[in-house]
């Protein structure tokens, strides 16, 4: 009788700590996907390929049903903080003039094909219409809005995709050539069974993507020793380079986790939820930046996630960080390190630096901003009156992440494929042939 009454004084309590949940932020792993460049190797069998249904790097259709099935999941776990019910005053941009965010859910998305097409998949059984909504009774889904957050890409090696100067300072490294050197044995052989020249880490890493079973592996590597040393290289591979710059992009991560929460305990906010449609590598920079072990060595299976969850008992705020590995509902809580259970989000907050994203874009692109901001403010109205009515686009809200952009537009590209506007600063507008920024504006001065 005692011990019956010891479980149902836990499971109370449980029960009651659960119901103090008033704010949770999911970062989640994109689907399956193709490997991003190569599909094959020179010394494969010709036309393997051939059949291959999936351009570099894009969802396969397991992904979407992967992700698909992570929706279901996320809604059967926190669907009852909206109601189980989308509705546009959920998802929005914020109330610049009043300062409060007057919306219940944000989902955001890198701008890599894969992590917005997976928020997409998610959201489909996250959220599907219910009552009025139903605009076709044959399928039921509705369209919801995403947010692109470029940086969310700037993880791991994708840094080199988007980061010139963060590129080049890692390249010129000791840290970046002895974790090349300390695989050259492996390199060799490499180049020898693919046919392929791997001057460098990057691509060493490229190529070890292409390991995965989407096509017939070559006789090589079919070996189960070998596939095992193939995931233990690439988890050493991410582990190693991530912290090449973990103090900055791990910061960048922490400060969105902070800033999200600050707004709730702040009572800035009525949302609840927080979706970031990511990649592996950013739950492990995360782990690796808050040295949480489970998230912070192995590269996680598609449509894992890592939930981060802020709670309220008497008038005190507490994080609880949840580990879900599989589509299983399997569900792991985290012990927080040094910030003992339960973790106080006082004590949370001074787990490390914190990262801006115009501190970021300003690291990525070895731009020192000054004042430019000021003046970039001054000209963003009439800005996005002329393109807006020009292009038909949607203005970038975010200066930084507006020079980011046209960083990586303007870079390599003749002066013919920009618009310049002669005033000063001199205004600089994509046309459409730069397909990466036409969805957004994008400005920077002259001289930058």
């Amino acid at each position: 009788m005692l011990r019956l009454g010891i479980i149902s004084m836990l499971l109370l309590l449980d029960y009651g700590f659960c119901h103090t949940l008033q704010h949770v932020q999911v970062i989640f792993r994109h689907g399956e996907r193709a490997p991003t460049t190569f599909i094959t190797f020179p010394t494969d069998p010709p036309g393997i390929d051939s059949n291959f249904p999936y351009e570099h790097g894009e969802m396969t259709n397991n992904g979407i049903w992967q992700e698909f099935t992570l929706g279901s999941n996320l809604r059967e776990e926190y669907g009852h903080l909206v109601d189980f019910t989308y509705r546009s005053s959920q998802v929005g941009e914020p109330n610049y003039e009043l300062m409060v965010f007057n919306f219940q859910l944000r989902i955001y998305s890198g701008l890599d094909n894969r992590t917005i097409t997976s928020a997409q998949a998610m959201l489909a059984s996250f959220l599907p219409p219910t009552g009025n909504q139903v605009w076709n009774s044959a399928l039921l889904w509705q369209p919801i809005p995403t947010i692109a957050q470029p940086i969310i890409d700037h993880v791991s090696f994708g840094v080199f995709d988007h980061c010139p100067a963060v590129r080049n300072s890692i390249a010129n490294s000791d840290g970046y050539a002895a974790i090349f050197n300390s695989h050259i044995e492996l390199v060799k052989e490499l180049e020898v069974k693919t046919g392929l020249t791997i001057p460098n880490l990057y691509i060493f890493q490229m190529e070890y993507n292409v390991l995965k079973e989407l096509l017939p592996l070559p006789k090589w590597a079919k070996s189960p020793e070998f596939m095992e040393e193939v995931i233990n290289v690439q988890n050493d591979l991410h582990r190693r380079f991530i912290d090449l710059f973990l103090d900055s992009i791990g910061g960048w991560h922490f400060d969105q986790l902070l800033g999200r929460m600050d707004e709730s305990v702040d009572c800035r906010t009525k949302h609840k939820m927080v979706f970031y449609s990511g990649h592996d590598t950013n739950i492990m920079t995360l782990g690796r930046f808050l040295n949480i072990d489970l998230i912070s060595s192995s590269l996680l299976t598609y449509g894992s996630y890592l939930s981060i969850e802020l709670h309220e008992r008497d008038k005190t705020h507490f994080v609880e960080m949840h580990f879900h590995p599989h589509l299983n509902g399997s569900k792991i809580k985290l012990n927080i390190t040094n910030c003992p259970d339960p973790c106080r989000y006082s004590e949370f907050r001074s787990l490390g630096g914190r990262l801006t994203s115009q501190q970021w874009v300003s690291t990525c692109l070895g731009i020192t901003f000054d004042g430019k901001c000021t003046l970039f403010g001054s000209v963003a109205g009439g800005l996005m009156i002329l393109v807006e009515t020009s292009f038909g686009l949607t203005p970038c809200l975010d200066v930084a992440h507006a020079i980011a952009l046209v960083s990586r537009c303007l870079e390599g590209v003749p002066p013919s494929l920009a618009i310049s506007i002669p005033s000063p600063p001199k205004l600089l507008i994509p046309k459409p042939s730069c397909v990466e920024c036409v969805l957004q504006i994008v400005f920077t001065y002259e001289s930058i």
